[in-house]
């Protein structure tokens, strides 16, 4: 991936990260000490955000780092590097083995 891709899908990510928490860019821009036209390039993949800049958001959104720079959820990292499954997917196939398991519990208590 080269490095302007990695930049949009970056900020594709701290944008929806941001929007999920119901806060306006001139907020996030402020909290990063810089006006809304430089976070709005940042956030639209034009300019970089510096590692100090993500370090501080994935703090402030309570995500980590590792998922702002690659879309992988910590926890799902093993399974993504060994399947190449997204996040989606994976959060697919633990809801579906979650609710048969359940199914099956409540099968056997009725037995």
């Amino acid at each position: 991936m080269d490095t302007q891709t990695m930049n949009v899908e970056i900020g594709r990510r701290i944008a929806e990260i941001r929007k999920a928490a119901s806060e306006k860019q001139e907020t996030t821009a402020q909290y990063l000490n810089m006006v809304r036209s430089n976070y709005t390039k940042k956030e639209l993949g034009q300019s970089a955000f510096s590692p100090y800049e993500l370090a501080k958001l994935a703090e402030h959104f309570g995500v980590d780092c590792h998922y702002l720079i690659t879309g992988v959820k910590a926890s799902y990292y093993d399974i993504h590097e060994e399947t190449g499954l997204s996040n989606f997917a994976i959060e697919r196939l633990r809801s579906c083995l979650l609710y048969t398991s359940d199914a099956a519990d409540e099968a056997r208590s009725v037995d």
